[in-house]
């Protein structure tokens, strides 16, 4: 009989079993649960999986090996292996099921580039209203734009520093 991945869960909905997944970080604790079909006995078929990006080597052999539990993914690309063996022997492999965990999109890049951005227009804008300051009606305009700069570029500055220093508990 052949490996079947049955379903994908996680905490709050069902995923479509397919072969290659996209998960977000938020959303990043799966359950994934593979069944063979066996009419002699719930026992007679025994899994092993191997989680390539979190594992070094495959796990042992257990009737209770065919659901995974991640209790939380990092982001990053994952794949699983997953093999049962009949009262015979047999091993069965099933193709590897993928999936990547993309983090929101305030730990990407391109959030990243658009907040530099956006401090460089500040800056340039505090800037320009700096040499028009000589008008009262521009100063407070300036000091606000020049705190909030201030602010701003702290708190991004602690964003990179906390997406870059990894604590695992």
């Amino acid at each position: 009989n052949p490996l079947f991945l049955k379903e994908v869960r996680s905490l709050q909905s069902r995923l479509p079993p397919r072969q290659q997944l996209l998960v977000d970080e938020r959303e990043s604790s799966l359950t994934l649960e593979f069944i063979q079909p066996e009419y002699v006995s719930r026992q007679a078929v025994e899994y092993r999986y191997w989680v390539q990006g979190l594992q070094t080597t495959w796990s042992d052999w257990s009737s209770l090996n065919n659901i995974i539990n991640f209790p939380f993914l990092t982001p990053g690309t994952y794949k699983v292996l997953v093999q049962s063996k009949d009262l015979f022997g047999r091993i069965t492999e099933i193709h590897a099921v993928e999936f990547n965990v993309v983090p929101p999109y305030w730990k990407q890049s391109w959030f990243f580039a658009l907040e530099f951005l956006f401090f460089m227009v500040l800056v340039v804008g505090s800037l320009r209203l700096k040499a028009v300051a000589d008008n009262a009606r521009y100063r407070l305009l300036n000091r606000f734009l020049a705190v909030l700069t201030v602010v701003l570029v702290i708190q991004f500055i602690q964003t990179i520093a906390q997406s870059n220093i990894a604590i695992r508990s």
